[in-house]
């Protein structure tokens, strides 16, 4: 965790390995929500799930749940597939 934390914080003037100030990648954001996201980007990636509980570290059935997310992306995915699947019916 100490390994991210100049990520997440920055790097202050004061400190002597660093040259310059450094602002933080990303305010408040955390290593819980940086597993969240990692998660939900393999999943929209389409990564089996084999590869996202073994990447993750997982060996709980269903702790996978708890890190995916709905994206509008992923809700897109799903009303195109619909549509398609609609038109081609319809084309009958």
């Amino acid at each position: 965790m100490r390994y991210w934390r100049p990520a997440r914080h920055g790097i202050t003037p004061g400190d002597p390995s660093a040259k310059d100030h450094m602002p933080p990648i990303l305010t408040g954001f955390t290593f819980h929500e940086g597993r969240h996201t990692h998660s939900t980007w393999l999943v929209e990636s389409g990564i089996p799930e084999v590869a996202r509980k073994a990447r993750l570290g997982h060996k709980v059935p269903g702790i996978a749940r708890v890190y995916e997310h709905v994206t509008p992306e992923m809700e897109q995915a799903i009303s195109d597939a619909l549509e398609a699947r609609w038109r081609s019916f319809c084309n009958r």
